[in-house]
């Protein structure tokens, strides 16, 4: 089948909100898109309570992200813990947010909590389901927000004024939402890497009752460039990666 035609597939539409986490009912519809026959949500994920209405932790000192990590114990962050990055703590806002809309940033072990992750009646996407957007190119998956204008000469070639960012015609509106690392190559601790230039998502391997986490990417800088999801891939729990939602069939 043609990658494009199941491009136009992809229709944006407003599911209706719902408790979550015990909290309020939101005023507002939750923004879902329609791709390759799955229900994603339109927006980075952004809770901060477990299923059971538990919060989540905010970390947002790096001893606070450490510590979360090598006690195995889930946290958030937003994305250089500037809450203007994100939507804040609402999984349903659907308003313009700028410069950043990523949601916020979890560490493996949050997604893995007993106390259950994420939204009633939506699940994390598996690794295949994610490979199966890579058709899709990554110009149409990208937000036409939320990435970085080149300022600089990158790797020869002169690209100052140049945007990463896409058309949105997918509607997906990836975000660049960059990541945090436990402990990067160079041993820095609790350090950001990439934001406005890298969206990556936590998945899980087929089947989706998997628990072992591994990561999904769309890179800025590479047309059609993705950090493909296979097992080769599995990161550290005490990682920080954005979370999109797949409604339950």
């Amino acid at each position: 089948m043609n990658p494009f035609r199941l491009l136009l597939a992809g229709i944006v539409v407003l599911a209706p909100a719902i408790h979550a986490f015990g909290q309020e009912k939101l005023d507002t519809s939750l923004p879902v898109v329609e791709l390759n026959g799955l229900t994603w949500l339109a927006n980075n994920f952004a809770g901060t309570t477990y299923l059971n209405g538990d919060p989540i932790p905010q970390a947002v000192s790096v001893e606070e992200w450490i510590d979360c990590a090598d006690k195995g114990r889930g946290c958030w962050c937003y994305y250089e813990n500037d809450a203007s990055n994100s939507f804040g703590p609402s999984y349903g806002y659907t308003g313009a947010a700028e410069p950043g809309s990523f949601g916020v940033l979890y560490n493996g072990h949050a997604l893995l909590d007993p106390r259950g992750f994420g939204l009633p009646g939506f699940r994390l996407p598996t690794d295949s389901e994610y490979n199966a957007l890579i058709p899709l190119g990554s110009t149409v998956l990208k937000s036409t927000t939320g990435w970085t204008t080149l300022q600089a000469y990158y790797e020869g070639c002169q690209c100052t004024g140049y945007s990463l960012a896409g058309n949105n015609q997918s509607g997906f509106n990836a975000k660049g939402s960059g990541y945090r690392e436990r402990k990067d190559m160079y041993d820095y601790e609790g350090v950001f890497h990439d934001g406005f230039e890298r969206a990556v998502y936590w998945c899980r391997l087929t089947p989706n009752v998997s628990q072992q986490l591994i990561i999904f990417g769309i890179d800025g800088y590479e047309n059609n460039q993705f950090w493909e999801a296979e097992p080769r891939t599995t990161p550290l729990l005490g990682n920080g990666y954005a979370v999109r939602l797949v409604r339950v069939k």
